[in-house]
């Protein structure tokens, strides 16, 4: 159950990280404010529900939004 116990630590991890970054940003179009929002509940339903792989997943497409969204000058 290593691999279980490491990506609950990268799920919490990154999720902690967004959340960080998140609560200063400054969004010019609400559609990434949205789906970072979205996935990151997604993350948190997946993982309330014991699905590790999906949580994961969502939590790297919210990382996504907000990368796409600061490179393209979306979010300040």
């Amino acid at each position: 159950m290593e691999v279980e116990k490491n990506l609950d630590y990268e799920i919490e991890k990154w999720t902690a990280k967004l959340k960080d970054v998140i609560g200063g940003m400054s969004a010019e179009n609400d559609y990434f404010t949205k789906n970072i929002v979205a996935y990151m509940n997604d993350s948190k339903h997946f993982r309330e529900q014991g699905d590790l792989v999906r949580s994961f997943e969502a939590i790297v497409w919210a990382w996504a939004f907000y990368t796409i969204g600061k490179e393209i000058g979306e979010i300040k």
